[in-house]
């Protein structure tokens, strides 16, 4: 599906209200495709594979957070245990969405941080944003939908 077809698909997900339902923030335009999934798979992460500039490295960590976090918890993506969010790329991250107006999301995604290996720290444990996540779906599809909007030109040149 092409580039055009997945901003249509986010419109529709948007005008319906269907933010949520499908992947608890992703939505989808029907049973067989997963906007935020293409975006990030075919629009992003492959035409920036080998140089990812800054907006596209937070919308696929924040995409990872969110989907880790729904699928198993949030604790797996802080010890990085898939290799995909080691504790600088994190601060990395953070400092962008900081810098770019997301604090809603900067502040729970930063606040659990901690260069800790592959072991979490009990005592962090009571920052990880689990419940966070699960609760502002919407925050963090307006994230998606704002950054894709903002870097929409450059995703519309060549794949």
């Amino acid at each position: 599906m092409g580039v055009e077809a997945l901003y249509e698909g986010l419109k529709k997900i948007q005008d319906r209200g269907e933010i949520g339902n499908a992947y608890s923030g992703c939505g989808s335009v029907d049973s067989e495709m997963d906007v935020l999934t293409d975006f990030y798979d075919y629009y992003i992460v492959e035409k920036y594979e080998d140089s990812m500039p800054s907006w596209a490295e937070a919308f696929v960590q924040i995409f990872n957070w969110q989907f880790e976090t729904l699928h198993e918890y949030s604790q797996p993506y802080y010890e990085n245990d898939y290799a995909d969010s080691d504790y600088k790329t994190i601060l990395r991250v953070a400092g962008y969405l900081r810098e770019n107006g997301y604090h809603e999301i900067e502040k729970p995604y930063a606040a659990a941080a901690v260069d800790c290996g592959h072991r979490y720290p009990d005592e962090m444990i009571p920052l990880l944003p689990d419940n966070w996540i699960d609760e502002n779906d919407e925050t963090i599809w307006n994230f998606y939908v704002d950054i894709l909007e903002k870097h929409r030109e450059e995703l519309l040149g060549d794949i």
